[in-house]
């Protein structure tokens, strides 16, 4: 090649070169942007999002599940509910940070190590509470004002209430029961009164369990709490509550009937109590979750739960049959 013909083709190939180059530049800051957001993702508790699931109940129960307006209404219902959940577990590690950083499992947060500041944690915290309420502000004055219950109640919970025993626990189970009434006010819905006091026994259960398996990861540590518990209190609460759950949720099953009693004088399955059919799923799964508690062992009171193949058997088996009467036999 000639030396002309080089020096031709050499800056088409050092402009091709930093062209690439800078692309690569590019990519590299894109990915590094994500990168920078993962450790706010994590903070928001992404994966906790599932608990304001408790929204579509109204919306199952109801047999309108597939009526695609009300279901974008529970879907925008979640989403609110989602972001200001989202603030409160930003909040609830602002404040907790200086017990983080020292807890054995806790120091593993955001911001306990570090990947994220206080100044982004609370910009992050005023955001998502933000958004949260702009949403809800879609749904109507009724929804609006159990969002609002909902961010008072976990202001309250995060600075007072949980420093008083047994108020904690009620107020941590409020929580999910204003899900599901904040559910239902945005689809403009009802639900039977005794799935509300299942939910209300079953939210007292999971909680008491949570402040259970805290109680004795810190004597397993031996690690002090500053307002403790006694572990037997916790247990006799623990199967009273389990008690409650089964009884309350066996009501709602008897006296729901879906579907009519006869066509024609001809005796069908739908009218009939199917939905008890239910029952003995919700029964191994409680059963399932205090042998969990008392004799399981993990990690974090969250590992016991969804690592649990029965648990998780049992639970996915009670969704398919409740879908089975009311979308299925009761139609």
């Amino acid at each position: 090649m000639s030396i002309v013909a080089y020096q031709t083709l050499q800056g088409p190939c050092i402009l091709f070169k930093a062209t690439v180059y800078s692309k690569q530049i590019f990519s590299m800051k894109k990915f590094r942007r994500f990168t920078n957001l993962i450790p706010i993702f994590q903070l928001m508790r992404l994966r906790q999002w599932v608990k304001n699931g408790a929204v579509y109940a109204a919306l199952v129960f109801s047999g309108q599940l597939f009526i695609p307006e009300l279901f974008l209404k529970s879907t925008v219902a979640f989403l609110a509910f989602s972001f200001l959940s989202s603030a409160h577990y930003v909040l609830n590690d602002i404040i907790d940070m200086p017990s983080d950083i020292r807890h054995p499992g806790k120091k593993n947060r955001p911001l306990a190590r570090g990947s994220v500041t206080k100044k982004t944690a609370w910009i992050t915290a005023i955001v998502s509470e933000s958004i949260g309420l702009m949403i809800s502000v879609s749904l109507g004055t009724n929804f609006l004002f159990y969002a609002f219950l909902f961010t008072i109640l976990h202001i309250l919970l995060i600075f007072v209430l949980r420093y008083i025993r047994i108020v904690d626990i009620i107020a941590l189970a409020a929580g999910y029961v204003l899900r599901i009434i904040a559910g239902e006010a945005a689809i403009d819905g009802h639900i039977s009164i005794w799935l509300s006091l299942s939910a209300l026994c079953l939210s007292l259960l999971v909680a008491v369990g949570k402040r259970l398996f805290e109680e004795r990861l810190a004597e397993s540590s031996k690690r002090s709490i500053q307002f403790p518990y006694s572990q037997k209190v916790l247990e006799s609460y623990l199967a009273m509550l389990a008690t409650a759950t089964f009884i309350t949720y066996t009501y709602f099953s008897f006296l729901s009937t879906f579907g009519t009693e006869a066509i024609s004088g001809v005796s069908t399955f739908s009218g009939r109590k199917w939905l008890m059919a239910t029952v003995p799923f919700v029964l191994v799964a409680i059963m399932r979750y205090l042998q969990n508690m008392y004799v399981g062992v993990a990690q974090s009171y969250q590992q016991l739960i969804v690592k649990d193949r029965l648990l998780l058997l049992s639970s996915g088996l009670w969704v398919v049959s409740v879908f089975v009467v009311i979308y299925g036999i009761g139609r």
